[in-house]
């Protein structure tokens, strides 16, 4: 597994520990161990892309609510919309290319929750993607 594969599981897990116990994201990445599990430039990537997250997250979920049909975020498993925020502030504030960070969440998808929520995903991202 690549470095940058683990700095997204890393980040997923650390948002979900946060939105699930309450704390702040700086805290829980902070208490998972980011310091003492990558270097600095991953170190960074990471911070940087959280910031990213919070800083934007009204303008990447209107993003994500305008790619949904029949859907709302809310309705969304916890994971699915984290893996969906995270997959679209990759591409609009990471520099990531749509089609590696739609793969990529396609494949935290697959991991953290089933075959069905990872074709979701990619539907929805692909979408968001190109609005």
């Amino acid at each position: 597994m690549g470095v940058r594969n683990r700095a997204r599981k890393f980040l997923l897990q650390a948002r979900y520990a946060s939105d699930a116990g309450g704390d702040p994201l700086s805290e829980s990445l902070d208490k998972l161990g980011l310091s003492a599990r990558f270097a600095e430039p991953e170190r960074l990537w990471i911070r940087d892309l959280a910031e990213a997250i919070e800083r934007n997250r009204p303008e990447i979920d209107a993003k994500l609510s305008g790619a949904l049909r029949n859907w709302s975020l809310e309705r969304l498993h916890l994971l699915a919309r984290l893996i969906l925020e995270q997959g679209l502030a990759e591409v609009l504030y990471a520099g990531i290319p749509a089609p590696v960070a739609i793969d990529e969440a396609i494949e935290l998808s697959r991991e953290f929750i089933d075959d069905e929520a990872a074709s979701f995903v990619n539907g929805v991202l692909d979408k968001a993607c190109r609005t």
